[in-house]
């Protein structure tokens, strides 16, 4: 997420996420909302799918609908009758397939806005030729893979759903089968085909999965971009300037205070003049998404070097000397960013003045969100 500019996409599925993060009731990234599953994580049962949306789609466009699964996270976007799924299907059983299934069957008779549109994306774990292709023939022709997917094609064909990606498309590389696999999906259903714009992968995460970027058409709404008012860099010399001249030309007397309606200008008038000083004398934050103070150029040497490497592992026909020689790079890499930024701060706050100790508490303090209420029974 910290490599991910904002404005560059609107909706994040996170899959196998670790256990520390689906149960950080405060875990809540800078200009993203988490959609979490409506279930309580366990350690037997963690959550293992989450939805993040960006902070620029106004929260009255989309609504999360209960889902009883720790797989799976539902929101509908009401504003275009849009379902968005977010799911990871375990490898072992089909209890999460049969119950979305269900699901997508009842929705009309659950939600006061019933979606139309639907996309479902996430970790399938499944080996199917439909979107597989031919890249590994003999796993989709393995009756217990066929008969494991058959669920997932029946959903399929059930509520009318066409697979975004092209078939064949490398998405994680399998140490069991030796061979790049297909598992990492995104289906759309078919009055959404023609809003589709490209459905491709990326890479250079640090994840063992690719990640699977899917453009629509779709023209959400917005939420205008507000500056910040920077208080604490305030020219309060200024603001005496500017707020004795504006008192000086609209003066406040008290013998003018004769009735409730005077009362009532005279304080709109003051606020005003308040206001009117803050905004002269006070300067505004520069939109920065992410501005990471602790990047240095041989941090980018690193990841040049890593994608380079990776690039070549990726290759229809790499050998496992290239694909040794990526981990090592990928190894290297983050050990760097990791060590880096313990420096980085390390630093920053042995120079900590005034000012900067205010956004060390920032960083160090947890949100002020209550915690959500849970009953013992």
């Amino acid at each position: 997420m910290n490599s991910t500019i904002t404005n560059d996409w609107d909706i994040l599925h996170l899959h196998e996420v670790p256990y520390s993060i689906s149960t950080k009731t405060f875990w809540s990234p800078s200009h993203w909302i988490p959609f979490f599953p409506i279930l309580t994580p366990t350690h037997e049962h963690p959550i293992r799918s989450i939805i993040l949306v960006n902070s620029n789609i106004p929260s009255d466009s989309f609504v999360q609908l209960p889902f009883a699964s720790h797989d799976v996270v539902n929101l509908n976007f009401t504003s275009h009758k849009l379902l968005i799924v977010g799911i990871y299907n375990d490898g072992t059983h089909n209890n999460t397939i049969s119950s979305l299934n269900t699901y997508l069957s009842t929705i009309h008779n659950i939600s006061l806005y019933t979606p139309i549109h639907t996309v479902i994306l996430g970790d399938f774990n499944r080996h199917h030729a439909l979107w597989s292709g031919d890249r590994c023939p003999r796993r989709t022709r393995d009756p217990t893979n066929k008969a494991m997917a058959e669920p997932l094609v029946e959903l399929l064909a059930t509520h009318a759903l066409q697979l975004a990606l092209p078939p064949g498309t490398p998405t994680f590389w399998s140490a069991r089968w030796k061979s790049w696999i297909t598992i990492d999906l995104a289906f759309v259903s078919s009055s959404l085909e023609d809003s589709i714009l490209r459905c491709h992968t990326e890479h250079g995460h640090g994840s063992d999965h690719h990640a699977l970027v899917l453009h629509l058409d779709l023209r959400l709404a917005r939420n205008p971009f507000a500056p910040r008012p920077l208080y604490r860099e305030t020219d309060w010399g200024k603001f005496r300037d500017v707020l004795g001249e504006r008192m000086t030309a609209n003066p406040v007397l008290a013998e003018q205070l004769d009735s409730s309606q005077a009362v009532d200008s005279a304080v709109t008038a003051l606020t005003e003049n308040f206001q009117e000083a803050l905004r002269q004398a006070t300067p505004v934050s520069k939109p920065s998404p992410y501005s990471r103070r602790w990047w240095t150029k041989e941090l980018s040497l690193l990841r040049k070097q890593y994608h380079k490497a990776e690039r070549k592992a990726w290759r229809r026909n790499a050998t496992e000397e290239r694909r040794q020689e990526a981990a090592e790079c990928k190894v290297q890499y983050f050990r760097a960013i990791r060590a880096q930024k313990r420096r980085h701060w390390k630093e920053w706050l042995e120079e900590a003045n005034e000012r900067s100790v205010w956004l060390a508490y920032k960083y160090a303090a947890a949100p002020s969100n209550p915690p959500p209420l849970t009953s013992r029974r």
